[in-house]
């Protein structure tokens, strides 16, 4: 049974990101890990043995804590908690990201669903929270949500591509989009520098039918998006989200030059993507 970690605080943002969490693990059939990270100051001076037993009364105290709110918003959205598909694990540490990481290993999770700090768009995903620090320590997808996000029917993915390797990640991105049957939009900003891409001589049609072929799978469209100036991927993505409304984005992040300037402060100063998004981002 593959499983889902869910990551929380209790705060609203995380709470909210259990709430998309739920409804995606139902559409899905996952299961899901309800996590949380508790580090309240215990004096390194005490005896061990008191070290000790303060470190299993807090983790205890997180761990009732956790179970009521997973419980409540359950109830809130008026849903039957499923026992043999939720699970609840405690981590005392102070490294909120390596204990998400480890958790992901010891649970053998599929993914990660995490709640974002404001709803700022994907700027704020990148910057402002632990998100991009999770996706590189960890082998898993992770999925972001921004804050006050409801999960919707999955009808339209989106897949910001370099078309580098674009049948390796159709491969690889069809098990989900099929999960919702839904359509596979994938898009392609230029020019951006390096490319990999020969422009004069792409044909977009002939890519995509031979995707379409390749993959049995019709629902997917290819579309190349033109900037007036160069590297302006982001308004690129803004322009593509705000005219094809897609219901979730997925992008790969280790060896694609985008994800370089996305997680670049000094690149994202003048990002304004949409902030009602959830991103999925795959480690390659």
């Amino acid at each position: 049974m593959e499983k889902i970690l869910v990551p929380t605080d209790f705060s609203g943002n995380a709470n909210n990101a259990v709430k998309y969490a739920i409804h995606f693990a139902q559409a899905t059939g996952k299961a899901l890990v309800f996590f949380n990270v508790t580090h309240r100051d215990i004096p390194t001076s005490s005896a061990h043995d008191i070290y000790l037993k303060k470190v299993a009364e807090d983790v205890n105290r997180a761990s009732i804590e956790l179970h009521a709110q997973v419980e409540k918003i359950y109830k809130d959205l008026h849903l039957t908690l499923p026992p043999k598909k939720v699970f609840f694990d405690v981590k005392y540490g102070h490294n909120v990201q390596d204990e998400i990481a480890a958790a992901a290993e010891k649970h053998k999770v599929s993914m990660i669903v995490m709640g974002t700090l404001g709803a700022t768009g994907l700027k704020k995903i990148f910057m402002g929270s632990n998100t991009v620090g999770v996706l590189k320590k960890v082998h898993c997808p992770v999925l972001a949500i921004p804050d006050k996000v409801k999960y919707t029917e999955i009808e339209r993915i989106a897949y910001s591509s370099s078309l580098q390797d674009l049948d390796s990640e159709v491969k690889q991105l069809l098990p989900i989009v099929k999960i919702f049957k839904a359509s596979l939009a994938i898009f392609n900003v230029y020019p951006v520098y390096p490319s990999f891409v020969n422009y004069a001589h792409f044909n977009a049609e002939e890519r995509l039918a031979k995707l379409k072929k390749e993959f049995a799978y019709k629902k997917i469209t290819l579309d190349l998006i033109k900037r007036n100036k160069e590297n302006d991927l982001e308004g690129g993505m803004d322009y593509f989200i705000k005219t094809h409304k897609p219901d979730l984005l997925i992008m790969f992040s280790q060896s694609r030059d985008w994800f370089d300037r996305l997680t670049n402060p000094s690149a994202t100063e003048s990002m304004a993507l949409n902030p009602k998004l959830p991103l999925l981002s795959f480690k390659v």
